[in-house]
């Protein structure tokens, strides 16, 4: 299912309540660009030398495709899938006018695409277009805190540029230096002081005063409510361009439900049924949160912290403490089917690897539903598809583990299709804990979030 921006809010009564009811949720992202010129590559690198790739590559391009699919038990079609694509906008809302300048000003993002993608996005009919025209807004946290509170204040000339002194020329310096001392003047007389103190003492709450000039001051009412006014306009402007990391907070058991609720008034698509809905789906993901599957996940891992949280850490170690912190369960597939892999076997991509679960008959344990006719709209490297994909081979490769080994799914076991299928969804198997939080990086080792890297 495309989710379109002017469907976006509403769209999350459905989305948010199915990720607090889902088993798994299965995530895949399309980028600008992944091979930065700042990183020169090497023939053999470490996973130190990996990490550091991908973290120059997420400050120099962007996410333009977030793919979802959610897994969830269901009585009657067995094991239910539900994906989504979306396209990711870097741009801010333009229906908040000098709300969204003023966000666009103080977080100032920069846009670039290599020209690898660019041919990679034409081959496979990808319109890097559709991320701009019609793509679904987001503000990260460490965005929000770097413009926070500045922007919820009223003060003249907050979030504008500054000008470097220390490579200023000598006039400018001696401007500077010259209105600096005839404003401490102006604060340290006596009728400055004066004037705030009439105005605090004679007629409290109801003037503002504002100095201009050596010799001027000018005084005019004070309006709460149209300041009040102001600053929930730019509170509202703030909710509606969190976007989509209002899903990926629901992802890691974050604050969304208020946020939602006032980005929701803006397009009269709120309800108090479905405020109560995001308040518990709220409550619900705090608890227990679905687990995190991806293929070949570790890039999309780097861009997704960098995007929604905060610049990759400086170490891998450190990524790998942020990350599991947020994702405490992660399923990498890629792990998964390279675990019998030797150097003779034809290394196989995601989409061989659905076609051989589907020519494998997965749907003999799992019933594959989905209700928005992802595969009939949507093509390979779409986002949303490839997440699908990806579902797919889990699910496919989860059954043949829990059955007793890879590749040996026709062995026979005392357990019913049905059985496997709860073991699965209920996680509380040896297998699922042994295949759990192991990333592969490329062909330089396994990132371990619950411990160290191990190289291969």
């Amino acid at each position: 299912m495309e989710v379109s921006s002017a469907k976006f809010l509403s769209h999350l009564a459905s989305v948010i309540p199915m990720i607090a009811d889902a088993n798994f949720v299965v995530i895949d992202l399309e980028m600008s660009g992944i091979n930065p010129p700042s990183a020169p590559r090497v023939a053999k690198p470490t996973m130190e030398e990996v990490y550091h790739r991908a973290r120059e590559a997420t400050k120099t391009f962007r996410m333009l495709q977030f793919g979802l699919t959610c897994i969830m038990q269901d009585e009657k079609e067995g094991v239910k899938m539900v994906s989504h694509n979306y396209h990711v906008s870097p741009m801010f809302n333009e229906r908040w006018d000098k709300g969204a300048e003023s966000l666009a000003r103080m977080v100032d993002r920069t846009l670039s695409i290599s020209y690898d993608t660019l041919l990679f996005l034409k081959k496979n009919s990808l319109r890097i277009e559709d991320a701009y025209s019609d793509g679904i807004n987001y503000l990260g946290r460490a965005e929000e805190a770097a413009i926070l509170p500045n922007f919820l204040t009223l003060q003249t000339g907050q979030g504008r540029d500054t000008v470097g002194l220390e490579n200023a020329d000598a006039e400018t310096k001696a401007f500077y230096e010259s209105v600096r001392d005839k404003i401490k003047r102006w604060e340290d007389s006596k009728d400055s002081r004066l004037v705030y103190q009439i105005l605090d003492d004679e007629f409290p709450g109801r003037y503002r005063a504002f100095a201009r000039y050596n010799t001027f001051m000018q005084i005019c009412h004070k309006d709460d409510e149209e300041e009040a006014e102001t600053i929930k306009k730019r509170e509202t402007a703030l909710a509606v361009q969190r976007g989509l990391r209002y899903i990926i907070e629901a992802l890691v058991g974050g604050d969304f439900a208020s946020g939602i609720e006032m980005a929701r008034r803006t397009e009269h698509t709120t309800a108090d049924n479905d405020n109560d809905c995001f308040k518990s789906a709220e409550r619900k993901l705090k608890h227990s949160r679905p687990v995190l599957v991806g293929h070949n996940m570790f890039l999309d891992l780097c861009f997704l912290y960098a995007t929604f949280f905060a610049p990759l850490p400086e170490t891998l170690d450190v990524f790998r403490r942020k990350i599991s912190e947020l994702f405490p369960r992660v399923i990498d597939t890629k792990y998964i089917v390279t675990l019998n892999e030797h150097d003779m076997m034809p290394a196989m991509n995601l989409e061989d690897l659905y076609k051989k679960a589907e020519c494998d008959g997965c749907s003999g344990i799992f019933s594959l539903f989905n209700p928005n006719g992802m595969k009939a709209h949507t093509g390979k490297h779409h986002a949303g598809h490839d997440s699908y994909m990806t579902a797919v081979v889990f699910c496919k490769e989860m059954k043949e583990q829990l059955r007793g080994g890879a590749g040996d799914s026709g062995k026979t076991t005392r357990q019913t299709d049905g059985e496997l299928s709860k073991m699965l969804m209920e996680w509380d198997t040896d297998t699922c804990a042994e295949l759990s939080n192991k990333i592969r990086i490329g062909n330089s080792g396994i990132l371990d979030l619950n411990g160290r890297a191990q190289s291969l």
